[in-house]
């Protein structure tokens, strides 16, 4: 009888049991969804840091853009800037990202100086965990640091160039061809011969309705009488990175017999010049 009563006690109702049997399947499926919930928790904020570090990543990339395209464009020249003058450009500083900008690069191919008008590179970058051990640049930018899970952006003001190089030469075709036009109609309203030079005085102390003797390379800004035979305004004749046309109508440059001309130059960030000759 004793022995029986200890196998009762052990043996528990099939009720019981029951419920022992849906306990520990509440325990295990919680349990299981605990770790889903710290997986999932996990990976959300795998994302977002990845989604915080790349907006970080734009902004700073922006403002270096922004600052290139209003300053640096036009003031660099040949000079590059370091990490740490970058960094002083910034309204908001990440410690974290990396940022570094090129040396002036020229397209391979290019011809003429509108084409070869060397251009910028900038990068912004979030280090790879473990980066590249050959430190190759490339134009001066350390491309080994982007390879692996780095984040990174670059921008490449090729085209920008390209574009305010159109501009500036247009504008300094514009002004020459404004200034033909109005030469050739001072020669029509003339009584004098056609083989009077109006891009040139022939008496240098006095122009006259001629332009006056312009000797050396001079803002056309600075030449009251060629502004008004052009009829533009100074923003006309300043190229988008501040340079304004020049001109200059001596006889090394400018052809004093016919047919006359009245040489044109404009100066680019890198100190190569767009030419351009206007006649009567």
């Amino acid at each position: 009888m004793h022995h029986l009563r200890i196998n009762q006690r052990q043996a528990a109702p099939a009720g019981q049991r029951g419920q022992a049997a849906v306990l520990v399947l509440v325990i295990f499926l919680t349990a299981s969804a605990a770790l889903t919930a710290v997986g999932t928790t996990s990976h959300t904020d795998s994302a977002g840091r990845t989604q915080m570090i790349t907006g970080q990543i734009n902004a700073t990339l922006g403002e270096l853009t922004l600052w290139y395209e209003r300053t640096g464009f036009a003031s660099l020249g040949t000079s590059t800037p370091n990490e740490s003058a970058l960094r002083g450009m910034l309204s908001m500083r990440h410690p974290s990202l990396r940022m570094a900008i090129s040396t002036p690069i020229v397209r391979s191919g290019c011809t003429g100086v509108m084409d070869c008008e060397p251009s910028r590179q900038i990068l912004v970058w979030y280090p790879a965990t473990n980066p590249q051990p050959t430190a190759n640049l490339v134009n001066g930018l350390p491309m080994y640091e982007i390879g692996g899970d780095a984040l990174w952006r670059l921008y490449d003001a090729r085209a920008l160039t390209q574009q305010r190089m159109a501009t500036g030469y247009q504008q300094m075709l514009a002004a020459g061809r404004a200034i033909t036009a109005w030469a050739s109609a001072q020669r029509q309203a003339s009584v004098m011969s056609t083989e009077v030079n109006f891009l040139r005085s022939s008496a240098c102390s006095n122009s006259g309705p001629a332009l006056p003797c312009v000797d050396t390379w001079s803002p056309m800004t600075s030449i009251a009488q060629a502004m008004a035979a052009s009829g533009l305004s100074v923003l006309d004749v300043t190229a988008p990175w501040g340079a304004v046309v020049e001109i200059s109508n001596a006889s090394g440059v400018a052809s004093q017999v016919l047919p006359y001309s009245l040489a044109m130059r404009l100066r680019t960030p890198s100190g190569a010049y767009l030419t351009y000759s206007t006649g009567q």
